[in-house]
């Protein structure tokens, strides 16, 4: 039953450490701890490999040197600002912050490696917390060690989160505040409340889309609740979290003028331009591509991360049919569990909905939440299958027909040695390998462009970094000023006012953005250079163009202004 403690919140540490205790008290587990730094250490080689490799296999996107440029700004002393040229807000701030240290005390390539080494120890707690949150729902010390050695050995797993973003931070904050959740979930007091108000400021913080989760805690603690409780709880935890993300969200609004950060909006902005400028704008067709997209993404790329691929359907096959071989009392626990997982799988299902139904754009590693979801998923079916051994065992079912006690334990290794052999090659199978063609244009921009010369790129992280060439965000990921300009039909004016002297990008770029630019951006572009690359190296089919254009001087009459 919850508690009807009244008084005033005051949060002490002993509540952080009953949380991480509740369920069977809180030791020291050898294997754990071996699971643990398994996880840690094959993420750390991870991130410690070459940036050749790094960028090339994928683990660290063009996305991940837009925070390494704006840490690096900030502790030059020229502000939030990803160009030195304007502010931005196309970041999610409490990763910024941490990786802030790393960048004053290490120097440029290392600290990026840094980086991913605290994406490692991120991944390391949520798999403590995969293990703690499996162990509480199932009761169950091998299945939950079987759940986090999943992930922590999943390299398609590793591939989504050791990417130099916010993703590691923000999986382990789900994860902390899913399992603060589960752990407190009949004793919410109001120094609960309020911690778990902070968790949730915290992973919104992390990660601005988290606050679908959030929501979706809240509405979990108000629909079974009873009395004053019932309202207090999440009255409490909401104006907590809000008031851990205000002064993020104040900055904003004195900033921008909204709360809404800018790369939340300029690829999805640009994508239904193009589709609107090349399918027409009938509401019917956008309808009807939103469907496909969102469809897509929920029997893909879902599918995908769960690092199963379409063997997830076998886990869930047995979650629904195996229950049934138990008798009721048993089979309420594991209905129990699978109830508390709908949470976040009513998450995932949200960030579909929304990225890839409404927005048109996901991303990789926008399913993160997925693999933890996934691998606490796979510890409560395993669970159920030793209850159901345990079960018939005492029946002496099992006993009878020459099975030994050992079976279920067996049983268990065999599962996880199987199904992580089938991960194994799925993950190799589907990994993106795609990225050399950030590599090869940061090489064909330094050599085919003066060293003081100001480039613009659609896709700068990489360019920007590796070229040593001042570069400006064209995609307005995060570039506030280019994102208005796209919006409101003056592009071609804002590159000439950013003064920028040469364009750089992938042939198809190109294309999406005049598009978006209505037909006003290849006119006033030169072709300086151009190099065909495989876009995925095994498939020769997927060839593009890395080109280099000159940017053309205003025509006579029309003046642009000019470098002093």
């Amino acid at each position: 039953m919850p508690s009807d403690d009244l008084t005033p919140p005051t949060v002490h540490v002993a509540e952080l450490k009953d949380m991480l205790g509740k369920a069977g008290g809180f030791r020291l587990d050898p294997l754990l701890i071996i699971v643990v730094l398994a996880a840690f250490i094959s993420r750390l080689v991870a991130a410690l490999q070459s940036f050749d490799f790094l960028i090339t296999y994928s683990f660290i996107p063009d996305d991940a040197f837009y925070y390494a440029d704006i840490a690096r700004n900030i502790l030059a002393g020229k502000g939030v600002t990803y160009d030195g040229l304007a502010p931005t807000n196309g970041f999610h701030p409490l990763h910024l912050v941490l990786i802030l240290p790393l960048f004053a005390v290490f120097g440029k390539f290392a600290a990026v490696h840094a980086v991913l080494a605290l994406a490692a120890v991120y991944d390391a707690v949520t798999t403590f917390f995969i293990y703690r949150v499996t162990r509480n729902l199932t009761g169950r010390r091998n299945a939950s060690l079987a759940a986090a050695a999943f992930f922590a050995l999943n390299p398609i797993f590793m591939n989504v989160t050791i990417n130099g973003l916010e993703t590691a931070l923000s999986l382990m904050m789900v994860a902390a505040l899913f399992y603060a959740f589960v752990a407190w979930r009949d004793e919410m007091t109001l120094k609960r409340a309020v911690i778990f108000g902070i968790l949730a400021g915290l992973m919104m913080l992390a990660r601005t889309d988290n606050v679908m989760f959030f929501i979706l805690f809240l509405l979990a603690m108000v629909l079974p609740g009873r009395g004053r409780r019932r309202i207090l709880t999440p009255l409490v935890c909401g104006l907590v979290a809000t008031a851990v993300m205000a002064p993020w969200l104040i900055w904003n609004l004195s900033q921008f003028g909204e709360i809404l950060q800018v790369s939340g909006k300029a690829s999805p902005w640009v994508i239904r331009t193009q589709f609107e400028m090349t399918e027409g704008a009938a509401g019917a067709s956008a309808t009807t591509h939103s469907a496909k997209i969102f469809l897509n993404h929920i029997f893909g790329k879902t599918l995908k991360y769960t690092g199963f691929g379409k063997g997830f359907c076998l886990l869930l096959t047995f979650a629904l049919i195996l229950p049934w071989f138990l008798p009721s009392d048993k089979r309420k626990r594991h209905w129990r569990a699978c109830g508390f997982l709908l949470i976040p799988l009513l998450f995932i299902l949200s960030l579909v909905t929304v990225h890839a139904g409404i927005r048109w754009f996901m991303m990789a590693w926008y399913f993160g939440p997925m693999t933890f979801a996934s691998s606490v998923f796979l510890g409560i079916v395993l669970a159920l299958i030793c209850e159901i051994i345990a079960h018939y065992r005492e029946r002496k079912t099992v006993v009878e027909t020459g099975i030994s006690p050992e079976a279920g334990k067996l049983f268990i290794i065999i599962t996880v040695a199987v199904l992580f052999v089938f991960s194994l090659f799925y993950s190799w199978k589907h990994f993106t390998i795609r990225a050399p063609a950030w590599m090869e244009m940061a090489k064909l921009v330094k050599s085919a462009t003066p060293a003081d010369a100001r480039i613009g790129a659609f896709n700068s992280g990489v360019v920007g970094y590796f070229s040593e060439r001042h570069t400006v965000n064209l995609d307005a990921v995060v570039n506030n000023e280019a994102y208005n300009s796209l919006v409101e039909g003056r592009f071609i004016e804002y590159i000439r006012k950013a003064e920028i002297d040469y364009i750089a990008d992938m042939k198809e770029f190109f294309m999406r953005f005049d598009i978006a630019a209505d037909g006003k951006l290849v006119p006033v572009l030169e072709l300086v250079c151009s190099q065909e690359i495989y876009y995925n190296p095994g498939k020769p089919d997927r060839i593009t163009t890395l080109d280099i254009y000159r940017v053309l001087p205003p025509r006579a009459g029309a003046p642009g202004p000019k470098k002093p």
